[in-house]
């Protein structure tokens, strides 16, 4: 029997996916167990995965909640075991339905296998699982850029597969699981939820003997149309030596840094560090009529600036390799009254990840970037953290450069890039709320952009 609420989403022509008995626990809980609670800038998917476990992650509203992100459109079609299909797939289905066949393990008719076609890099799962693994970050955000540059229109598919481990019921019901769940990292990104597509294909051989390669998501991204051929025009073709030389390195930095703008910075009065531009800090134990120091600055592209917290990334063009450096500038506590030192103290900033993704497709020259570092205050044991994260694809062969960045709403953060022709800016973001209390409060900034070199 359909629940009220199912019935309405029968009538609306929605599809949803029911959970199942099984030691999956994914099939009881969409959002996962979340991992350590120092990650304040998960992956799009342990977002929600902390949201729920820890209950101290508030996605913004720029953000769908899980609930409707299970929700995904395939016409009149409500089962209870597999994924929705398309309009072919459903005929598919309707045809089958008649001669009682469907897929092993469902009700005769329910559901038909899709034909999968493929020009993503596979996402691959551990056994029994849909929960996201580290590395399928990088090839969804390679997916969401791929379709980025089909046109940003295109409809994606993604496909779901399962080892022959286990019954073939729960095997169906995993493999369109493990394609929501990059669907729902999809649709974080950017892309219309009416535009992907989840095929559930349950059990397979069909990418070789060895059950760990059957554990996985495909994707393929329909290409808009090409557009219609240009006569040449009389004017002669640039020679084929014209076309710039790569820069040796592009160089891309991040700062957090304390603003002089922030509500209640007053120049100190007294003591060593007397006309520096301090704020009160909350009255933590032990801590009491504290003031902290601010960067004394407003927005500024200089990689020294005086900062937090500063991270940069150096990748060589010609080898594809990329080092990293971290640093911070000098923190101090006073009395707010007199004025003297309570502690005086250089940050450490941690990077917690940091991986160079090399080229996986023939042909490709696209390496990608992950990283994740964060900081705290040195002078106050168990400060919350400053911390980004995020991913920048440098694609030689385009000459462009991408990046999705999340970081916390305090302070200040600042990132930019150099291509040896001029420094650009990929971010500036002001600290969401004035006050050092931000750090304690739910929720994180993403930030994107693009451009060439």
């Amino acid at each position: 029997m359909l629940s009220r609420g199912e019935n309405h989403l029968r009538q609306r022509g929605e599809c949803i996916q029911r959970p199942q008995r099984s030691t999956d626990a994914s099939a009881h809980r969409r959002t996962g167990p979340g991992q350590r609670l120092q990650d304040r800038l998960p992956t799009h998917r342990r977002l929600i995965e902390l949201q729920a476990a820890a209950g101290n992650l508030a996605v913004s509203s720029l953000l769908r909640t899980t609930s409707d992100l299970a929700v995904q459109r395939c016409g009149d079609h409500v089962d209870e075991s597999c994924c929705c299909a398309s309009s072919v797939q459903r005929q598919a289905t309707t045809d089958a339905g008649a001669s009682g066949a469907g897929m092993p393990g469902t009700p005769g008719g329910t559901c038909a296998p899709a034909v999968s076609s493929e020009d993503g890099a596979p996402i691959f799962f551990s056994r029994g699982s849909s929960a996201l693994l580290p590395a399928a970050r990088s090839a969804i955000v390679r997916l969401f850029d791929d379709w980025t540059v089909a046109g940003a229109a295109s409809p994606v598919r993604l496909h779901g597969y399962a080892s022959r481990e286990g019954g073939s019921t729960y095997n169906l019901s995993l493999s369109c699981r493990r394609a929501e769940a990059v669907s729902t990292e999809l649709v974080l990104l950017g892309v219309p939820s009416a535009l992907v597509t989840v095929f559930a294909h349950g059990p397979t051989v069909e990418h070789g003997a060895d059950l760990k390669a059957n554990r996985r998501v495909t994707s393929a991204v329909d290409r808009t149309p090409a557009p219609v051929p240009v006569p040449p025009s009389r004017a002669p073709a640039p020679s084929a030596g014209s076309a710039p030389a790569l820069p040796a390195t592009l160089r891309f930095w991040i700062q957090a840094f304390i603003p002089n703008t922030l509500p209640g910075a007053h120049a100190q009065p007294s003591g060593p560090f007397a006309g520096r531009q301090v704020f009160k800090g909350p009255p933590l134990p032990f801590h009491f009529n504290s003031c902290f120091e601010t960067d004394e600055r407003l927005f500024d592209p200089s990689p020294g600036a005086p900062s937090r917290m500063r991270f940069a990334i150096d990748f060589d063009t010609t080898s594809g390799t990329a080092t990293h450096t971290e640093s911070g500038d000098l923190t101090f506590e006073i009395d707010c009254t007199s004025g003297s030192v309570k502690c005086r103290r250089v940050p450490s900033p941690r990077v917690l990840v940091f991986n160079v993704a090399r080229p996986v497709l023939p042909g490709s020259r696209r390496f990608d970037i992950q990283f994740d570092v964060e900081a705290n205050d040195p002078c106050v044991f168990g400060s919350p953290n400053i911390a980004v994260r995020g991913n920048v694809a440098i694609d030689l062969g385009t000459r462009a450069v991408s990046s999705h960045v999340f970081s916390t709403l305090f302070p200040a953060i600042e990132m930019y890039a150099d291509d040896g022709t001029g420094i650009r800016t990929f971010f500036t973001q002001s600290p969401a709320i004035g006050s050092v209390f931000a750090l304690f409060a739910p929720g994180i900034v993403h930030h994107s952009n693009r451009f060439t070199f």
